[in-house]
């Protein structure tokens, strides 16, 4: 036996009939999107889970700007220190500086004395001269 309903008819009959509406989606949209509202609902209250955790994870995290700002200022920080100790260590080894120029000058006396003029006698010993300075 068929029925001939028409469109409106059956409309009509769906609101007469509201429970027929689950049964009558169920047909068309098939078992996989009818959980789909189901599981889309734990989707969110998942999803929300993790968006708590990740801002309680961002309030414990330190602002990148202020991490770099500290990072920067720790390697200024040190590169005043090596500066410092490259100055200090330019006035440590002044004195060895003048070592070496007074070694090259006992070292060139008698090529010094030619270029001035002079004659070289002899160059004294540093005992020499600090012996003659003890006697004085």
């Amino acid at each position: 036996m068929t029925t001939n309903v028409t469109r409106e008819q059956f409309l009509q009959a769906l609101r007469d009939h509201p429970e027929w509406r689950d049964e009558i989606r169920a047909q068309i949209l098939g078992e996989e999107l009818m959980r789909l509202p189901v599981a889309f609902q734990t989707f969110v209250v998942s999803q929300e889970q993790l968006n708590a955790r990740q801002d309680e994870l961002n309030s414990e995290m330190p602002d990148s700007s202020d991490h770099q700002l500290q990072f920067n200022q720790e390697v200024l920080r040190r590169f005043d220190n090596i500066d410092r100790l490259l100055d200090r260590t330019a006035t440590d080894t002044s004195w060895l500086k003048n070592l070496s120029i007074e070694y090259r000058a006992e070292r060139d006396a008698f090529a010094i004395c030619l270029a001035a003029g002079c004659e070289l006698i002899r160059v004294l010993t540093k005992a020499e001269v600090n012996q003659m300075a003890g006697r004085l």
